[in-house]
């Protein structure tokens, strides 16, 4: 289910790596433009996902590096989350059902009251604010596409355990139950990129049109 490919290097970790991928359930070797690659197969088990963790911290950055879960590639900013999101597994794996590890996430919404808790402990622990400001929960035609973006984006929809059929349906009868307060930033309805100590031209600034329009003229006199 987990394959991972990696070549010979150099670095001082190169001889570690190869070990942990000879445990794996299958490994081969093979010559390729004068190279030799090492590929190792692993299975959603504990030990076999602890190893794979292990091996996949060591090998990502590397250029010849691939880890591709159930014949789908993990590309782009998944390459790097996707080790945090193997050790999630390692856990959700010690238990007899799997599905009660990843749905017992702890989620508090004040934009949309009552919605059904994603099953993903990783993401609601990691980014739970995601859900709230990349979904657009009252639209009922585009927020099953934008949650399912959401998991393509962070590589969630490559977890074996992740089970989406109980919510889904949960998610097809609630309705949000009344007019939603936004707080000043999020009517914006803008990603907030990150506060910095230097100011540069992604810095937020508070004399954006769009904010004095949010405050009105009770509240934006002071803008001229």
């Amino acid at each position: 289910m987990f394959l991972v490919t990696f070549a010979d290097s150099r670095v001082s970790t190169y001889r570690h790596a190869v070990r942990l991928a000879r445990q794996g359930r299958d490994y081969d070797e093979i010559a390729e433009e004068r190279r030799r690659f090492h590929r190792a197969a692993f299975e959603p088990t504990v030990s076999e996902l602890t190893t794979l963790a292990e091996l996949w911290e060591l090998v990502r950055t590397w250029k010849s590096s691939r880890l591709v879960v159930r014949g789908t590639p993990v590309l782009g900013q998944a390459r790097r989350t996707f080790g945090e999101l193997l050790q999630c597994m390692v856990r959700a794996a010690l238990f007899i059902e799997t599905a009660r590890h990843c749905a017992s996430g702890a989620e508090s919404s004040g934009r949309w009251p009552g919605r059904p808790v994603f099953p993903c402990r990783w993401l609601l622990a990691r980014r739970p604010a995601q859900l709230d400001y990349q979904v657009q929960w009252a639209d009922l035609r585009r927020r099953e596409d934008q949650v399912r973006a959401l998991m393509l984006e962070q590589g969630i929809h490559l977890c074996p355990f992740l089970q989406l059929e109980e919510w889904e349906r949960a998610l097809e009868h609630w309705r949000p139950s009344g007019p939603v307060t936004l707080s000043p930033i999020a009517a914006l309805d803008v990603p907030i990129p990150p506060v910095s100590r230097e100011r540069g031209p992604d810095a937020p600034s508070f004399n954006d049109d769009a904010l004095w329009r949010w405050l009105g003229p009770s509240n934006g006199e002071h803008h001229h």
